[in-house]
């Protein structure tokens, strides 16, 4: 009986703890998207570009590689980055010691990411020279599926070290371990769950007020055993260490390794939790691993994942894609809260004078089993520890049953949190486009139809 015991604790934390991916992904994100921007409103889009898709400048030193577009007749030095990847696609972090987490070569590779902003784009060059030093390039065009203008942008080799603009969209700080944008502020103060977000801030230029609207991102499991105690679990339960991380113009990457917590000599297994960090949103992108049915091992088990806010969010307003109307946010419940539609959703926000976060979840379509029910509380005088604040302000997000019924497998799982300036409602659809739509990619080789120089080493 005791190994029978054994069994089914170490199944329970492998059950929730392979899903501290998942449980980090659906964090939190920001969004915030620029003034002007190219045309059809896409501001929030970050085109993203393979070296196996641009093969004639695979080889060629990551400093010797410009990003420029078409401005007022001439072409321009816009922000651009290349993260270095293994092979394998695997990310190559630096660590918080100042090393690395693989070797890098400095070059080009197939596997390298080379990521620009959609609103840096310009238009398709028309015999404009080459800058100066400027050797060979390749000409991206980007479409939108949905019909918008296309856009263009263009990666350029150089004989020697190419020019960079002196623009940084999103910034990190290791020491303090917080993401700066010119849009938002995203920390991790509170140290019992580290790879969740415990602060957020809207900028003025953002339409906010600066200061920080978020208690924590809370992570509530309930497993009602079949032979043992109910086992409940929340974010305190992780034991969370800062990873590495990737600091571009373009974005922020981080990485936090993650250990659940379990009992006695019961040890949670290991899982690497993944963020980034754009200039308009970040994303969490997750994978849940069911080893074999949780049904084995419960009677019934749920997930309660919520974005809990602070007392600075009190006069804001929360909607969602089934609640138009809103609910004024004032820390007491009250008859608007009485009426809240609590059925599935797609979307849901806050706004007000501190800013805008506009939220975005997308489930695995193989989770379809699962029983997705709105969570709403904003009562003050409701604990709802742990917390970093006391009382419930606001506190919003899925009510998740049925978790026993879902089969073996891998899943995914995905949040986007947008933060728009000048938000106004019906402005949902288009930045969910940036998702639910992605920008597709072509490349061709520069010159266009003339001859291509060889190559200086």
């Amino acid at each position: 009986m005791r190994h029978a015991g054994k069994v089914r604790r170490a199944a329970a934390a492998r059950l929730f703890c392979a899903p501290a991916a998942v449980l980090a992904s659906l964090l939190f994100v920001t969004v915030a998207p620029a003034a002007g921007g190219a045309e059809g409103g896409r501001t929030a889009d970050v085109v993203s570009v393979r070296g196996s898709e641009v093969p004639s400048l695979q080889g060629v030193p990551l400093e010797r590689i410009g990003g420029y577009a078409v401005r007022d007749g001439s072409l321009k030095v816009v922000p651009l980055q290349i993260d270095e990847r293994l092979k394998d696609g695997t990310l190559i972090y630096t660590t918080y010691r100042g090393g690395a987490t693989a070797g890098r070569d400095g070059k080009l590779g197939a596997a390298d990411e080379v990521l620009f902003m959609l609103q840096d784009a310009g238009e398709r060059r028309a015999g404009e020279p080459l800058p100066p030093g400027a050797v060979r390039g390749v000409e991206l065009r980007v479409t939108d599926p949905l019909g918008a203008p296309e856009a263009w942008f263009y990666l350029l080799e150089f004989e020697d070290q190419a020019p960079r603009s002196d623009i940084d969209y999103v910034s990190y700080d290791p020491e303090k371990d917080w993401v700066t944008a010119r849009y938002y502020t995203v920390g991790f103060p509170y140290k019992e769950a580290i790879h969740v977000p415990s602060y957020f801030a809207c900028t003025e230029e953002a339409g906010g007020n600066g200061k920080n609207i978020y208690d924590i991102y809370k992570v509530r499991l309930i497993i009602d055993l079949k032979l043992f105690p109910t086992l409940i679990r929340s974010q305190d339960d992780f034991v969370s260490r800062p990873f590495g991380y990737v600091d571009g113009p373009v974005r922020v990457s981080r990485r936090v390794k993650t250990r659940l917590r379990m009992v006695g000599f019961i040890k949670g297994t290991s899982s690497d939790n993944d963020s980034y960090f754009y200039p308009y949103y970040c994303s969490f992108p997750s994978r849940l691993e069911i080893p074999f049915s949780m049904g084995f091992i419960a009677y019934s088990a749920s997930l309660k994942i919520t974005d809990d806010l602070s007392e600075a969010a009190r006069g804001m307003t929360w909607y969602s894609d089934k609640n138009p109307g809103g609910v004024a946010i004032d820390g007491k419940p009250g008859p608007e809260e009485e009426k809240i539609n609590r059925g599935p959703f797609k979307w849901k926000l806050v706004t007000g004078p501190q800013g805008t976060l506009m939220n975005l979840t997308i489930f695995d379509p193989k989770l379809e089993m699962l029983e997705k029910k709105l969570y709403f509380c904003d009562d003050e005088s409701k604990a709802d520890s742990p917390e970093q604040f006391p009382g419930q302000i606001a506190n919003q997000g899925f009510d998740l049953t049925n978790l026993e019924g879902v089969p073996k497998g891998v899943y995914g799982l995905a949040v986007y949190v947008f933060c728009p300036v000048d938000y106004e409602k019906g402005d949902e659809e288009m930045y969910f486009n940036s998702v639910l739509n992605p920008l597709t990619v072509s490349a061709t080789p520069l010159p266009g139809g003339e001859e291509i120089p060889e190559k200086k080493e």
